[in-house]
């Protein structure tokens, strides 16, 4: 299907006098995970994971990737078809450098105008303004060639109740108001899915694996439009939104609503803006480029929202606990592959009080397949799980209280002496950053090098980010600060991160860690944050070499291990109450 595909892209591009043709993985609000009317590069490649950008030419088609997905893509993709770019290895040209090089004077680049970000298009248009470039803007050419293409998503849609969100959504828009005014925005125009669904409070299933729904939303002091499918609504959010002065109007209106502007000062996240809304704007409004305030407000959990992330992790736990006492009793037992035992997670937790549903696609690597970052198991090619060797689970659950995301390796026989080094490097690192107590200003870029520096000391790395942020009943990734060598957004006090190096042997096995924490102002040192670990799950004792850590490290095993104990055993009976007691003993 793929050469087919290609194909005709390829004459309709000639038939435009397109010579190449942009697609950015993404969609019309610049989301990480996409609805399938928007999975054009999927469509195009076949590679399914959630980042990669496409160039395609009348002679070739390239895929960039960067190193969580190295392996993925090669596995996924016609290597006769498509040539997969290793992104950031040496000798490797970026997107944007082939582009600059491989360009030829008067040529056009087309991009589908709905799912490129403002901010890349104009990116690409300074980098080859030298050589009196076209730009193909008008229509997106994938329409002639994907004339089966899903409809828009039609979820129902539900207001999240103020005993979980802790602020309505008139305390929300006063605030940002407030900001609007110091920011000098006439209007906001706000696109991330995420941003709105927190603002209006407003929940869906649209997107697999983010509970939002498609929208657009502008904000003015006094109005604020909601462009959205409104039939799709539980009739009290319908009522909800109105009476809080939201005016529901057709998703298809917000171009329209943009080109209609006149004298105004227009706030928009240009990294989140299709580039289409750019050339409906009149040459009279002003731009007012920058994040989306509604980034930060979101990223910052209020006491309810913190409180509700700690109850969504002890309810997580309790069901990855009773998930693991039954895959160590029937490991080796009944057959087991990666799909199966993640399937089963899944029945633990949805047994769970709040549950929502998966925040995630499930990672679940037997062996080898561990030592693929974001391998996605497929049930027909699946590898059996038998009593031996080294297993890695990330999984995470949306709970009407708050969002999980969770790591653990896990020994499935004795492990090798080279396996407990690799795993207690690991933790070592994992735990130097979750000690870490850091200044009011400080980014994730400046404190990171604590969770690599137990692995540089045997001439290891990982090669993906130490931490991203967490939505609350959101997004599993969410910005704008992060725990990553680039990521220079200062942490404050109520943002939810991951905390999850790893190893990966290509080939062997892969090892990673993760916990969720959240950051708190410190008690005693003024001016100083520090993390509180919301994940409740233990780390496999039977991995860790003690003789590797530092007093200091060891405490804190033991301390979490007390905890995780403390907090879960009123709700666990008889042999799940046994099975926490002997994973969570005292080294």
């Amino acid at each position: 299907m793929t050469a087919e595909r290609l194909a005709e892209l390829r004459k309709y591009m000639k038939q435009e006098g397109v010579n190449w043709w942009y697609i950015s993985g993404s969609d019309p609000h610049q989301s990480e995970n996409v609805a399938p009317c928007w999975r054009s590069r999927e469509y195009l490649s076949a590679f399914t994971g959630s980042a990669g950008r496409m160039l395609i030419a009348e002679d070739r088609a390239l895929l960039w990737v960067d190193s969580r997905y190295y392996l993925q893509a090669d596995a996924e993709t016609d290597s006769g078809l498509i040539t997969v770019m290793r992104d950031g290895e040496t000798g490797v040209p970026g997107l944007e450098d082939y582009l600059k090089d491989n360009v030829q004077n008067l040529q056009c680049v087309g991009f589908d105008g709905t799912s490129v970000s403002m901010e890349k298009y104009r990116q690409i248009q300074e980098l080859l303004i030298d050589k009196d470039c076209r730009f193909f803007l008008k229509q997106d050419l994938l329409d002639r060639v994907w004339t089966d293409r899903p409809a828009l998503p039609a979820s129902e849609l539900f207001e999240l109740a103020l005993e979980f969100s802790g602020r309505d959504r008139r305390e929300k828009l006063a605030e940002l108001r407030e900001i609007m005014l110091k920011e000098k925005m006439d209007r906001l125009f706000i696109s991330s899915l995420d941003d709105i669904a927190w603002l209006m409070n407003m929940r869906g299933e649209d997107v697999a694996y983010s509970p939002v729904a498609i929208a657009y939303c502008m904000v003015a002091q006094d109005s604020c439009s909601l462009f959205i499918n409104e039939k799709r609504m539980q009739a009290s959010l319908k009522r909800s939104l109105e009476n809080d002065g939201v005016t529901l109007r057709p998703y298809e209106e917000a171009a329209a609503s943009l080109r209609s502007l006149e004298s105004v000062s227009l706030g928009l996240d240009p990294g989140r803006s299709s580039a289409v809304f750019a050339s409906a704007l009149s040459d009279n409004v002003t731009l007012v480029k920058g994040t989306d305030p509604t980034t930060k407000m979101k990223a910052r959990k209020n006491e309810v929202e913190a409180a509700g992330m700690r109850n969504a992790h002890l309810e997580d736990g309790l069901s990855m606990m009773k998930w693991w006492r039954w895959f160590e009793e029937n490991l080796g037992r009944i057959p087991m592959d990666e799909v199966s035992v993640t399937d089963k997670l899944a029945e633990f937790r949805y047994g769970g009080r709040h549950f929502m549903g998966l925040s995630f696609s499930p990672i679940c690597g037997y062996g080898p397949n561990g030592a693929i970052v974001h391998y996605s198991a497929k049930k027909e090619s699946a590898a059996h799980i038998r009593p031996e060797g080294i297993l890695l689970l990330d999984s995470g659950g949306h709970y009407s209280t708050g969002t999980t995301d969770i790591t653990r390796t896990f020994a499935l026989s004795e492990p090798t002496p080279e396996q407990k080094l690799h795993y207690t490097l690991v933790l070592k690192g994992h735990i130097d950053l979750a000690m870490c107590i850091f200044p009011v200003g400080s980014s994730g870029a400046r404190i990171e090098v604590l969770a690599r520096q137990p692995l540089w000391h045997y001439g290891l790395n990982y090669g993906h980010g130490t931490g991203h942020g967490v939505g609350h009943f959101l997004n599993v990734h969410e910005g704008p600060a992060g725990i990553s060598p680039r990521n220079q957004v200062p942490l404050e006090a109520g943002m939810v991160m991951s905390n999850e190096p790893g190893c990966y042997l290509e080939g062997q096995y892969g090892i990673r860690i993760e916990n969720l924490v959240i950051v708190r102002e410190h008690r005693e040192y003024d001016g100083y944050l520090y993390f509180e670990d919301l994940t409740l799950f233990p780390y496999d004792l039977n991995l860790i070499d003690s003789s590797l850590l530092t007093k200091a490290e060891l405490n804190f095993v033991n301390s979490y291990h007390a905890r995780v104990y403390s907090s879960m055993k009123d709700s666990l009976q008889g042999k799940d109450r046994d099975f926490l007691k002997k994973k969570t003993r005292e080294l």
